[in-house]
């Protein structure tokens, strides 16, 4: 199969963020009175704001203040990108250096709202090394639907069994599979369940694998 585009989530993938995220969340429920349980977690991984809200009063009932826990969590992870700044993850530059010389067209697909999403590629030194970004706040459905990755695919012209999307959460995996374009797994705090395994081409622990994978096309 030759790609001509790679569709990358952000959080988790690019950049190192998914710890200080679930951090961010059981700080701003502990402050609520209330505990985050990993299961719970896990759930909002790769969700737009409007998902999460979703889980949040399904777990906690409608009584449960959304925008509190979201602002809460916000300070937590906007004090500690102040003190540590954002790391990138293993692999990233290797990997973007390869997709320049192939000048294989690359885009990001992530849940995270567009101020943010920008703030954080900026801050990483990154936001130059693609040529478009999808946000969950530029769609109408958010991961596990489709929407994300098709938009991507159109952006970058390219169809979408000519693309390749990189993901660590389960959620993305499913949006990626329902669009179409295959799909390789970098874990981030979660391995792969039985149901994702059907779904994904590749299995790598980096992105290191990746770039290996694609200079065999």
């Amino acid at each position: 199969m030759e790609y001509m585009a790679v569709i990358f989530d952000l959080d988790g993938v690019i950049v190192d963020t998914e710890p200080v995220s679930r951090d961010g969340w059981r700080y701003a429920l502990k402050k609520m009175g209330l505990e985050l349980e990993d299961r719970m977690f896990f759930k909002l991984v790769g969700l737009t704001a409007k998902g999460m809200e979703k889980v949040f009063r399904q777990e906690y009932g409608n009584g449960f203040s959304y925008e509190q826990a979201k602002w809460l969590r916000h300070e937590y992870v906007k004090e500690h990108v102040k003190k540590n700044g954002i790391k990138i993850k293993p692999g990233v530059p290797e990997l973007l250096d390869f997709l320049d010389n192939r000048k294989i067209k690359r885009a990001i697909a992530t849940s995270t709202n567009r101020e943010f999403t920008e703030h954080k590629m900026i801050r990483a030194g990154i936001r130059d090394r693609f040529e478009t970004i999808v946000c969950g706040d530029e769609i109408e459905n958010g991961k596990p639907e489709p929407d994300i990755f098709l938009k991507a695919a159109e952006k970058l012209a390219v169809t979408p069994e000519k693309c390749l999307v990189i993901e660590d959460s389960e959620n993305g995996i499913r949006a990626a599979h329902a669009a179409g374009i295959n799909v390789i797994m970098v874990p981030d705090l979660k391995g792969p369940t039985e149901e994702i395994l059907k779904l994904v081409c590749k299995v790598y622990p980096s992105l290191y694998e990746v770039k290996t994978l694609l200079e065999g096309f």
